[in-house]
């Protein structure tokens, strides 16, 4: 009996207008290789739930439903039922995305298979946009080399995102508990994986990302943006031990660019003391304090966990 050896997960929520056809595009896919779709559908107040209980009706062995007994929100819908993607690969997306090219599954566990040095493969994205703007590519321009690193990562050279990639299961269908952070994602969840291995660039555009303004992301202003994202970099570059402490330093330059933007409130000062203090405690040539920032890292974790970024309801 043949082996399923890719499960993919999808996680919904109030995805009415959109998740016909992601489960199309992935039931779809022409592939020598048996797969399986696990759709956690996450108590929807829409229809979501009733397309979904259709396809898998109509896909018995392809579709597998996860109908959660209340909504639970993204973070515990992902950590409760990620169990279940216990393949030696898998995938993710949200049930807004969808793949665009019936060959994708084929073409990226081949090289996976052959490649076994190689953690996950990845390729561009097409952005597309619910107020009317023209669609673009996520990464514009070709990579000058197609084989991505955590350091590739870190440093900011290349970004993946996450429906467009596929796994090396090699934490055996258990995410750790540092990837569920409230300022977490694909970014961070890409840093996991490379820790094993490398990952497998294709400039090909086999995903569609839909941006609206539901997303939690899309209702954040540009500063609230640029601090969750500072502030998951600090996070990570603890729960790595510190080990990628010069590449994390980059961030310095975003905190520069934030401190100025900040609002000139109680708020807007805690703030700027905030990322004042971080940018002290980073490893860069500027910083004159030399190893003695090491002492600020305790306070740096308190004002982390205290001093948050509140978005805009």
């Amino acid at each position: 009996m043949r082996q399923v050896i890719l499960k993919i997960g999808v996680l919904v929520y109030n995805h009415e207008r959109y998740i016909a056809e992601t489960l199309t595009s992935l039931v779809n896919q022409k592939t020598q290789f048996l797969y399986e779709i696990y759709v956690f559908e996450d108590y929807s107040t829409d229809k979501s739930r009733e397309i979904v209980k259709k396809f898998a009706v109509d896909y018995p062995g392809k579709i597998k439903l996860v109908l959660n007994p209340k909504n639970f929100g993204d973070y515990w819908n992902l950590r409760e039922n990620f169990k279940n993607l216990d393949s030696k690969y898998f995938a993710l997306l949200d049930g807004d995305d969808c793949w665009k090219s019936e060959l994708k599954v084929e073409k990226m566990i081949s090289f996976l298979e052959e490649n076994p040095n190689f953690v996950a493969t990845s390729h561009n994205v097409q952005l597309e946009f619910d107020d009317g703007r023209a669609s673009v590519l996520l990464n514009k321009a070709p990579f000058d080399r197609s084989e991505h690193t955590i350091f590739d990562l870190i440093s900011g050279y290349c970004y993946h995102h996450t429906s467009a990639l596929i796994y090396r299961n090699v934490i055996d269908g258990q995410l750790p508990n540092i990837y569920f952070h409230p300022y977490s994602g694909d970014w961070f969840l890409n840093m996991i994986f490379a820790e094993h291995g490398p990952v497998k660039y294709f400039d090909d555009v086999w995903t569609i990302y839909r941006i609206h303004q539901h997303g939690i992301w899309s209702k954040m202003t540009e500063v609230e943006k640029n601090m969750r994202n500072i502030d998951a970099t600090f996070h990570y570059n603890q729960l790595f031990n510190y080990k990628y402490d010069r590449e994390f330093s980059r961030m310095g330059y975003e905190i520069q660019r934030l401190l100025p933007t900040l609002e000139n409130n109680l708020s807007g000062w805690l703030r700027w003391l905030k990322y004042k203090i971080l940018l002290y405690s980073l490893d860069t040539p500027e910083n004159k304090l030399g190893n003695f920032r090491l002492l600020l890292r305790p306070v740096v974790q308190w004002l982390c966990s205290n001093v948050k970024v509140k978005p805009r309801p």
